[in-house]
């Protein structure tokens, strides 16, 4: 009779491990056979040297296919497809052996931010060679990387914050430093200080990201608003800026502080 199968046992072991496991783990759980078979199967896909991860996890929805958190609040969790494509790059950044970076590793810390990104951005560290990967796969090498970000298998939220500031466009950019200041993630004057401590190509987006940055801004639709107006001669736009008179109070999404004085100025002297 022909021996049982163990892919069962093989599925088991690497669901157990998060979707992403060494060929050592595998087969310590099954069999090389059972591994083979699965491979063969379509069942598991090999994601890097020696690593495999779960079929559903190799080709994670990206770019239009993937919901925008444009206008998600604080209070809005990620959606079943949101939360399957958050794990799916992080199994595969995991089997790269390196570290989810710019808008993946935004939204990995839970940032709500203004488009989803359409590849797999992962940071390794210097002079590593590059593992075999996907085409949705862009990689960019990173001067150093932390032992923790090695290990969580993502930039820490201060790089990632720097990085978005660096290589993004400038409303996409701020959006990602407005969710980071709002989630206490990162402070507003760590922030400041490494915009400021910043050198080299693209120092001087970074440090205007970095001090233009503000936790107020309620989604990052309302940030790349504010990443337009910034622009305007004489105007200094404000989020959430609170209004109010006579037992009244309202936020806006945007105001300029020093024409709303004047403003109200001029209505008093008008009376």
């Amino acid at each position: 009779m022909p021996r049982p199968s163990r892919c069962g046992d093989l599925l088991a072991r690497l669901t157990e491990l998060g979707g992403v496991a060494t060929t050592a783990d595998l087969v310590a759980a099954s069999s090389k056979a059972a591994l083979r078979r699965c491979v063969a199967d379509g069942l598991v896909v090999r994601c890097g040297y020696g690593v495999y991860t779960l079929a559903a996890f190799a080709d994670p929805a990206l770019g239009g296919d993937a919901p925008t958190r444009a206008w998600a609040r604080w209070q809005e969790g990620p959606s079943p497809e949101e939360i399957a494509a958050l794990t799916a790059r992080h199994a595969i950044a995991r089997g790269q052996a390196g570290a989810l970076s710019l808008l993946c590793a935004a939204a990995h810390h839970g940032w709500p931010i203004l488009r989803e990104p359409t590849q797999i951005d992962i940071a390794l560290p210097l002079h590593r060679k590059p593992p075999e990967g996907t085409g949705q796969v862009r990689r960019y090498w990173a001067r150093t990387l932390s032992t923790t970000e090695l290990a969580d298998s993502v930039t820490d939220p201060l790089r990632t914050v720097i990085d978005c500031a660096r290589r993004l466009p400038f409303g996409e950019a701020l959006a990602v430093a407005d969710s980071a200041l709002r989630s206490e993630a990162v402070g507003a004057i760590e922030l400041r200080a490494a915009g400021a401590a910043f050198r080299g190509v693209g120092s001087r987006q970074v440090r205007r990201v970095c001090d233009l940055a503000d936790g107020r801004a309620a989604n990052p639709f309302e940030s790349a608003l504010r990443a337009v107006h910034v622009d305007v001669p004489g105007l200094t736009p404000v989020p959430q800026f609170e209004i109010g008179g006579d037992g009244f109070t309202a936020h806006t999404d945007l105001a300029d502080e020093r024409l709303h004085r004047h403003r109200g100025r001029q209505l008093r002297l008008s009376r």
